[in-house]
């Protein structure tokens, strides 16, 4: 049997062992766009207390219908610019919170899907099942169910099975309202905010047949919204990639509010345009060595070095054009951008009423370099300022020019910018194991830098606002730390220095020292010496100097032990003595050398 040993870069260094030819269920991960994941993400985030991040609110306006209150409003959160980041709508950290979504993280096949067996055991039990080690007797009692499964189910294009080992994240953010949920047997349980009620439905389209989910979510106070249920409302997500890693599926990942309705049948509606978005996402890099049946360094099979591009696409991308109530009408107004080839950015919002118009305009800046070249790896959008009815709200960024490009290997393993000078990722240094050794020789030494940098990871960060009365507030930002309660052993030592001198007149009288301590469970050690200088015109038997060394309990006035030794005998602990309470216990017998 082979044995494939693979090393991947990305994040984080990792690397793992696989035997060839099992089969793993499917472990696709396929995310919703960036700027979705980010809206739906950041508006569940909680910013009470000490959380590392930074958030703050500019509320536009209020749009009202019968019961229903709709607040437009622009946020920003940041915990950092990571190097992959992509700036939303808005601009990078900023979000406008004017209609609402639902987003999800496809784990292996969508939840939604028919014609696949749920298979969700634990990880462990999964990991033993498809390593193959165990007896007859274990396969049968713990894995003969799920190997039936995983080799019975019918397959699709090829596959050998269709297997859900996982459930789908969704999350949503709308009109105040966030958090996430799974669905399980057809139920929608959130996590987060209990009060609110939840629901879906598939509906197919009759004429592509296709079946796209409609969620209806009612909030605390009886208002109704609904997402998705067709086309118009629905955004899918394709993964690609320039390398070998592949994703079959083209997944629903996100799905729009499309209409908000009280218990009296007012609404507000909201219609988007479709736009099709595509972009570079990530970077990784990886190693492969597969060695023969004895797995030594002469029998490599094949090896294998990788780098790879990861890319996001969706055909229909969606934006907010326009939202309508009784006597109210919002207009959004958007362009092309210069950090991506298909993104848009929004220039304006109309907002209508009675005849009257409230003009809301968004000004930008790009950082990188000063060109109108598009170049989606060097460029950022940032949101430079914002008026809002002739009230202008300007801001101001850490470093912006100085963040590493997109998909560069300036990276640290968080994510952030760092000063890696090296044209990769992979440091075969940070699991110091047998295993590097075989990569390092057969891929030669990889010691990229992924360590944090203090300024550059804060690079890109909000730093200032401007209000329109002249006011500001100016945002101080500093590294995450750790702090960890560990038990630390401190050993009180002394040192007892005896002297006797007594050539005339001469005297048997001891001379002695003494030590106290509190006794705390510790081991004790010791270590003595001794030197005699005999007297002048003396001559005895070197062997009548002697010492010793006796522990005492002063609370008991009880000898624990006494130990004796002569000037050509020390007396020395290997190891120490253990502190038992009252007693001590000789650990380890005492050490005499000649």
């Amino acid at each position: 049997m082979k044995k494939n040993i693979v090393l991947l870069a990305l994040l984080a260094l990792s690397y793992t062992y696989a035997q060839q030819n099992s089969y793993v269920p499917s472990t696709e991960v396929t995310p919703p766009s960036l700027e979705n994941y980010f809206f739906t993400k950041n508006g569940n985030l909680d910013i009470s207390g000490n959380k590392g991040g930074f958030s703050h609110q500019i509320p536009i306006y209020s749009l009202k219908n019968g019961d229903i209150n709709l607040n437009l409003n622009l946020t920003y959160y940041t915990d950092g610019v990571k190097v992959n980041d992509i700036a939303g709508l808005v601009g990078m950290g900023w979000n406008l919170n004017a209609e609402g979504m639902i987003t999800r993280v496809v784990k292996g096949l969508p939840d939604e899907d028919i014609g696949f067996e749920l298979l969700r055991p634990s990880k462990d039990l999964m990991k033993t099942a498809l390593s193959g080690n165990f007896t007859d007797n274990e396969y049968l009692n713990n894995y003969y169910d799920i190997y039936r499964k995983i080799y019975s189910a019918n397959g699709l294009e090829g596959e050998p099975n269709l297997i859900d080992s996982q459930q789908d994240v969704f999350n949503f953010n709308f009109n105040g309202y966030s958090g996430t949920f799974y669905i399980d047997n057809g139920v929608i349980y959130i996590n987060e905010n209990p009060d609110i009620k939840a629901s879906f439905i598939k509906i197919q389209n009759p004429t592509t047949h296709k079946y796209y989910l409609k969620f209806t979510f009612i909030t605390p106070d009886g208002i109704s919204y609904e997402f998705g249920g067709e086309e118009a409302f629905v955004e899918t997500t394709k993964i690609t990639t320039n390398c070998s890693k592949s994703y079959s599926r083209e997944p629903n990942s996100t799905w729009y509010l499309k209409q908000i309705k009280d218990s009296k049948n007012n609404n507000i509606d909201f219609i988007y345009d479709n736009l099709y978005k595509s972009y570079p996402l990530n970077y990784s890099e990886s190693y492969s060595i597969t060695y023969g049946n004895n797995n030594l360094p002469g029998e490599i099979i094949s090896q294998k070095s990788e780098k790879c591009t990861s890319y996001f696409e969706s055909n229909n991308a969606k934006y907010l054009k326009n939202i309508s109530s009784k006597n109210i009408n919002v207009s959004f107004n958007y362009d092309n951008r210069l950090d991506y080839t298909t993104g848009y950015k929004l220039n304006s919002i109309n907002i209508s009423k009675n005849n009257t118009s409230i003009p809301i305009l968004f000004n930008y800046v790009y950082s990188g370099p000063n060109t109108s070249d598009v170049n989606e790896y060097k460029k950022r959008l940032f949101l430079n300022n914002l008026s809002i009815n002739d009230s202008k709200f300007s801001f101001e960024y850490d470093n912006i020019n100085s963040l590493s490009d997109r998909l560069s290997s300036n990276i640290d393993l968080y994510g952030y910018s760092n000063s890696n000078t090296y044209s990769y990722l992979s440091n075969f240094h940070y699991n110091e194991d047998a295993s590097m050794t075989k990569f390092i020789s057969v891929f030669g030494d990889k010691i990229a830098n992924r360590n944090v940098d203090l300024y550059k990871s804060k690079y890109g960060v909000l730093t200032k606002i401007i209000y329109p009365t002249k006011g500001y507030t100016e945002l101080t930002y500093e590294n995450n730390t750790t702090t960890e309660l560990v038990n630390k052993d401190v050993f009180l030592t002394n040192n007892l220095y005896v002297v006797k001198r007594n050539c005339e007149p001469y005297s048997s009288q001891s001379d002695t020292q003494v030590f106290e301590f509190i006794s705390n469970g510790q081991d004790i050690s010791f270590d003595s010496s001794m030197n005699v200088n005999r007297c002048d015109g003396v001559n005895v038997n070197d062997f009548h100097d002697t010492y010793s060394l006796t522990i005492e309990n002063l609370t008991t006035s009880q000898t624990i032990l006494t130990f004796n030794g002569r000037y050509d005998r020390f007396l020395k602990t290997n190891n120490g003595f253990e502190m038992n309470g009252e007693n001590i216990i000789l650990d380890i017998p005492l050490n005499f050398p000649v």
